[in-house]
């Protein structure tokens, strides 16, 4: 093993747990996620505690994907955490078909994660499988292999976005209808498919309210992720809100790289959207750098961010347009027939 690791405690001790909370506590963790892996082939139960879930649910929140965890019983749950580049271990501390001190610190530390804003990622397998691939494939990442940067991540990131923007363009009979979190949802399952890659995270909590998407790059662990908000755009004021949102309410001084996704059902010429896009730019607090020409309905905006002006952030504003093909459609059903 490449890496530095230590054990806390021995196997079937949940006072390891309370170890590593207060590790956390004192020095956080890379990449601000910790893992939580559930053991399921040596569980005879059939389904979790019912007041053990009770309990959880307050803090399934801390969770990167809350809707599988719990799902199944496990009377075998362990916990990894790197911190300072070190991982640390907790084996099979914890439950979730019973109540006493394993699941207790179980929930402690699914309390504290959660009041800490630290994220858990939910794993389903056995913690000795588990780290043996982390391993494994640490040890097979040559120095020579190129990592990504923040930049490709997000220049990749943008190109999903981008394409799951366009077939939700051609598909209008059945988005037609959808609400913001609808779409948000459909953006979500696309980046879900590159999961090798990219956490993603649905109305997450973020700094002072709920953003609509936060991904992360499964590489570079230790970075803040990228965050996309999603507006239906029916009036100037639509946009407004979006860019106020994603670049006061949610941003905070460690993300640079994020997308205002506009999604629009009025009936207009697009380009008239695009130009009130950059009025509006023009008259918020941003300090814009320069705002690079409009492309296939994109503007990216290159600004200083409000909480620190030393800092240079990039804003991509997607415009998708669902009117546009219920109106080609309507042109094509009014021809007459031959």
């Amino acid at each position: 093993m490449s890496t530095s690791t230590i054990k806390l405690g021995t196997a079937g001790d949940s006072t390891s747990v309370y170890e590593l909370i207060i590790l956390l506590d004192n020095k956080g963790c890379d990449g601000n996620l910790i893992y939580e892996v559930h053991n399921q082939s040596t569980t005879a139960n059939n389904e979790p505690h019912p007041e053990f879930i009770n309990r959880s649910k307050p803090f399934y929140g801390a969770f990167v994907n809350p809707g599988f965890v719990d799902q199944w019983a496990s009377n075998d749950i362990s916990y990894a955490a790197k911190i300072a580049d070190i991982w640390y271990f907790a084996y099979n501390t914890g439950s979730n078909t019973y109540l006493g001190s394993g699941p207790t610190s179980t929930l402690k530390i699914r309390e504290f994660c959660f009041h800490k804003r630290i994220k858990i990622l939910y794993v389903e397998d056995s913690f000795k499988n588990w780290i043996d691939i982390l391993f494994k494939k640490e040890v097979t990442e040559s120095p020579e292999k190129e990592i990504r940067t923040l930049a490709q991540s997000y220049k990749e990131i943008n190109l999903i976005i981008k394409l799951c923007g366009d077939g939700i363009s051609k598909i209008n009979l059945t988005v037609n209808k959808l609400s913001e979190p609808n779409f948000r949802d459909l953006f979500l399952a696309a980046m879900y498919s590159h999961r090798e890659k990219y956490i993603a995270e649905g109305e997450a909590i973020n700094k002072e309210g709920r953003t609509d998407l936060m991904i992360y790059d499964t590489q570079l662990t230790s970075q803040p992720p990228f965050i996309y908000e999603f507006k239906i755009h029916k009036e100037n004021n639509d946009i407004t809100d979006g860019l106020n949102q994603i670049t006061k309410q949610y941003a905070t001084v460690n993300n640079k790289f994020n997308g205002l996704v506009l999604i629009n059902k009025k009936k207009c010429d697009l380009s008239e959207i695009l130009n009130t896009i950059e009025d509006l730019l023009s008259k918020t607090d941003l300090i814009i750098d320069r705002i690079e020409p409009s492309s296939d309905h994109i503007i990216i905006v290159h600004h200083k961010h409000l909480l620190n002006k030393t800092i240079s952030c990039i804003l991509t504003i997607f415009l998708f347009d669902i009117q546009l093909f219920i109106e080609k459609k309507k042109k094509m059903e009014k021809k007459p027939s031959r």
